[in-house]
């Protein structure tokens, strides 16, 4: 179960010897309760070190050179500093902001991979 504000949903997590695949899905506004507005929601929220460099190579997709990793969203991810902190010291967050309609709800993707041609 996942619970952001008002919303409930749903992560599921699945590694495979290449990726990891997060799927995120926000369930539609039970009717009985007070209607919300269609707004959006930052999803997945991953802190990556502030040193690690990450190049936009798409609107969903970001690469990390210096560690070969590769992120691929089915949304539109974001990149931003942080005032968070972590064990390895100050941190960017990356996320993929989507709306939620209360009728439909939403869903959204995230996978990490690896590149093996980094030396």
């Amino acid at each position: 179960p996942l619970q952001l504000g008002p919303w409930r949903g749903q992560r599921e997590i699945r590694f495979s010897p290449a990726t990891i695949t997060w799927t995120d899905t926000i369930f539609p506004q039970n009717p009985a309760q007070a209607p919300l507005a269609k707004m959006p929601v930052r999803l997945f929220r991953l802190f990556l070190p502030q040193d690690v460099p990450g190049q936009q190579r798409a609107e969903n997709r970001f690469y990390f050179p210096t560690t070969g990793l590769d992120i691929t969203g089915s949304a539109t991810l974001h990149l931003t500093r942080s005032n968070h902190f972590s064990a390895l010291g100050p941190v960017q967050v990356l996320f993929c902001q989507v709306p939620i309609c209360p009728k439909t709800g939403c869903r959204a993707h995230l996978t990490l991979s690896w590149r093996q041609d980094i030396s």
